[in-house]
């Protein structure tokens, strides 16, 4: 290359290693042949470490096969083949450094093989563009799960106005799906009246209904935004704790407590005993929740 064409060569490689998007090379057995900026900063592998290695040994969790298929399939058909976050959520797995949308773990990506021909028209290599799509994955999240809430907001309890049981699953499901995705803890407080049914025979449902409908009310003057109010059956109640693990949830639980204890009533005295749960992101919520309700109960 004349002294000429490096120096017009240059600028290009700055821009290469500035611009915010990944760009690597690869030789059609997965091996790296150019690896910019973007790609350093985000897989934690310098070029010099990542230049003649396996794509594969750089990246031992990828999809190998869906990989390799991509990589065919843009050289058989020599266009250009686009994977979007909906697809696939990544391509490469890059932990997320976003600020604003943290909850998140990984780069959400959407991607671009590219076929390379040579002098020739063979194919001899391809490029792999990856944009980074986080934040348009985390509103669309944000959107889904708003619509999700959005439309439980009809199925509430009569006296209480929290969420009757239906909803109340339908929305830890909503939260803990969300919970599963940004890695954050979730809980449950659930609190039982023990002697319910002795005061419903001894005053009437009316005379229950009026009192949860007053707690109800006293209850809500002290709930967060975030906090999610439920009935899951006619002696108890329960909420969603968001982003709280159960240690931060003693504290909630003891002010709800707090709440019913003080409560002035004359008419009878309620007992009332509470337990956290911790909920596990990794079991659906209409399964978890009616099997730890039948056993506490």
């Amino acid at each position: 290359m004349s002294e000429s064409a490096l120096a017009d060569f240059h600028p290009l490689l700055d821009v290469l290693h500035a611009i915010d998007v990944g760009i690597t090379i690869l030789e059609l057995d997965g091996t790296v042949k150019l690896w910019n900026g973007f790609m350093s900063h985000n897989s934690g592998f310098p070029a010099e470490d990542a230049i003649g290695k396996s794509i594969y040994d750089l990246f031992p969790k990828i999809d190998k096969p869906w990989f390799e298929r991509k990589i065919k399939q843009t050289c058989v058909l020599k266009i250009q083949a686009f994977v979007t976050w909906e697809q696939r959520p990544y391509v490469l797995f890059f932990r997320n450094k976003r600020p604003i949308t943290g909850q998140t773990e990984f780069m959400y990506q959407n991607a671009t093989f590219i076929p390379l021909s040579d002098i020739r028209g063979d194919i001899t290599q391809v490029a792999l563009v990856i944009y980074d799509a986080t934040q348009a994955a985390a509103a669309r999240h944000e959107l889904e799960d708003a619509k999700s809430q959005l439309e439980l907001m009809g199925t509430l309890d009569n006296d209480t106005l929290f969420h009757d049981p239906a909803s109340f699953q339908d929305i830890l499901e909503v939260e803990r799906q969300r919970a599963q995705r940004s890695d954050l803890p979730l809980t449950v407080a659930h609190f039982k009246f023990t002697n319910a049914q002795e005061i419903i025979e001894e005053h009437g449902t009316d005379a229950w209904a009026a009192y949860m409908q007053d707690i109800a009310t006293a209850l809500k003057q002290g709930l967060r935004t975030t906090d999610i109010m439920a009935r899951p059956d006619v002696d108890e109640l329960a909420a969603i704790l968001v982003s709280t693990d159960k240690e931060k949830s003693k504290v909630f639980a003891q002010r709800v407590a707090g709440t019913i204890k003080n409560y002035p009533t004359t008419s009878f005295g309620v007992q009332l005993k509470a337990k956290l749960h911790s909920v596990p992101t990794d079991q659906s919520a209409y399964e978890w929740w009616p099997t730890l309700h039948e056993q506490w109960r």
